[in-house]
């Protein structure tokens, strides 16, 4: 599948003009577009005379979306999505031929150049939409078709290029087949014409080196490619580098991240995990930063870390390494940390973090939060863990504490672990249901372990046999209960139950059955 993207222009707006910029060639079927209203000013063509027969043709073709074409080349009408396929399809020599032979017309009482240097600005934007089906008799066919097609594109633009206000704003291409020497070329007029942003996802092509040195690029995103260069690359007006999926070694990651002087989102993504580590520095201007799949030591990253003074969001996902973490930065406002791997301590200290994620499946672990402005905390572990967490201002949490141990936590590890949340006014907790109902001896010589929380979300993943039981430990467990619904998977059944109640009613239910 084939998906392309031009976008035009940087120009003067013009309230006769009605353009998009961006136009979509979409795998699925799909296309969008961002409405500009800019003008593309190119030399009026002479009229040319055509036949009859042809014009008659032309406007058979382009039926039913004929009235809504004029309305766009000789009023201030729009195209929609299907009538500028059909206008693609139909081909540029019917559209000129049909709007030079109205305008020839006597009763025309318009601005022929007007209308003549319109409709080339309509044609050239409504030109790069074109619509390739996943599948199809001759898809095969309709590949190189499109490949010639966006050459032939290019082309035209080139022949503008003395046209100060056309330029090429954005380029995506998404294809499963692609000639190397062709796409080079793309790439080489495409930067002579100084792209600014480039998406390029196709497998096995070795990027070119022109592109890491193309200096008009503010957002570069790659998937499926190679990188490879042995030297730095110049992308100083960089601000947004994605690689999902990308084949590349240490040092040429290095060098790719090192030539961003402005950069401020990196999203570094690898599907097998890659077996060096990564060293490298990036630019104090970083805002987010996503790693994946990447293996590096956590003092790097520690350092990586502190020296940002910018960062806002941090993901780290599945990364070799992170063994013992230190994660600390004034800056940081959100955090998402997933390891799938053995991990024996994490540290946070942030001051601005509002935002926590962690997920992790390892038994021995420990964890320190000192987040004094934390107020969501999405966590995923067992209750054995070690938590210890100053956040006076957590409001809200998803606590899933399901298990993947024969061993289950005894009554105090659930009672000491939920302890650590007293501060929650709202809560989702996932749970099996026997580590909930706590019995009696626990609940006569422990104090409850949530007595601030207000809204429960209950899931337990076993079918639920002793309801007045789990009532009960779950109004002592959270005694300033408001609210509390109940959601129960029944694995036998393969069905939810779902119950809501309002915990008032168990209060007073519980004091009958206490009198």
């Amino acid at each position: 599948m084939i998906v392309f993207v031009l976008a035009a222009t940087h120009g003067k707006a013009d309230e006769h003009f009605s353009t998009y910029d961006v136009l979509v060639l979409g795998e699925h079927s799909t296309s969008s577009f961002d409405p500009t209203g800019l003008a593309i000013r190119v030399p009026a063509p002479a009229p040319a005379p055509v036949s009859y027969e042809f014009l008659k043709e032309c406007a058979s073709k382009l039926e039913p979306c004929g009235e809504k074409i004029y309305e766009a080349v000789f009023e201030n009408g729009k195209v929609s999505d299907n009538c500028c396929a059909k206008l693609v399809s139909t081909g540029k020599d019917c559209h000129d031929g049909l709007v030079k032979h109205l305008i020839a017309d006597p009763n025309f009482k318009g601005n022929a150049a007007q209308v003549l240097a319109k409709s080339e600005q309509v044609w050239n934007s409504y030109s790069f939409y074109r619509n390739l089906k996943e599948d199809g008799f001759n898809r095969k066919l309709e590949e190189q078709s499109f490949l010639k097609f966006v050459g032939g594109c290019l082309r035209y633009r080139k022949l503008h290029k003395q046209v100060p206000e056309t330029s090429i704003v954005r380029f995506r291409l998404r294809t499963s087949c692609y000639p190397a020497s062709r796409i080079k070329d793309w790439f080489s007029f495409l930067i002579e014409r100084n792209v600014k942003e480039l998406d390029l996802n196709f497998d096995c092509y070795c990027l070119a080196r022109s592109v890491l040195n193309a200096t008009s690029l503010t957002v570069l995103k790659l998937c499926r490619m190679t990188l490879r260069t042995r030297s730095l690359s110049t992308l100083h007006s960089l601000k947004v580098l994605s690689l999902i999926d990308v084949i590349f070694d240490a040092k040429s990651l290095k060098n790719i991240i090192s030539g961003c002087p402005i950069i401020e989102e990196l999203y570094v993504h690898r599907e097998s995990y890659a077996r060096d580590h990564v060293d490298f520095s990036v630019s104090k201007t970083l805002k987010y930063l996503l790693l994946s799949g990447l293996q590096f030591n956590c003092q790097w990253l520690e350092g990586l870390i502190y020296g940002l003074p910018l960062l806002e969001g941090l993901t780290l996902y599945s990364c070799i390494g992170l063994k013992n973490i230190r994660i600390g930065s004034h800056s940081l406002k959100s955090l998402y940390f997933r390891n799938d791997f053995v991990s024996e301590n994490l540290s946070i200290d942030s001051h601005s973090l509002t935002a926590l994620e962690v997920n992790t499946r390892s038994g021995a672990w420990k964890a320190t939060f000192r987040t004094p402005n934390l107020v969501y905390l999405r966590l995923h572990c067992g209750v054995r863990a070690v938590i210890s967490i100053q956040a006076p201002n957590l409001f809200e949490g998803i606590l899933d504490l399901r298990h993947y141990s024969k061993y289950a936590p005894s009554y105090d590890d659930t009672v000491h672990f939920l302890a650590n949340f007293n501060s929650m006014k709202k809560m989702m907790l996932r749970i099996d249901e026997q580590e909930i109902i706590f019995p009696r001896n626990i609940r006569n010589t422990c104090s409850p372990p949530l007595p601030n929380l207000k809204h429960l979300k209950l899931k337990i993943r076993r079918e639920l046999k002793t309801k007045s039981e789990l009532e009960d430990s779950v109004y002592w467990c959270a005694p300033s209960l408001e609210t509390l619904e109940l959601d129960v998977m029944e694995y036998c059944n393969r069905k939810h139950l779902k119950v809501k109640m309002r915990c008032n009613e168990l209060k007073r239910k519980s004091e009958l059955e206490d009198s």
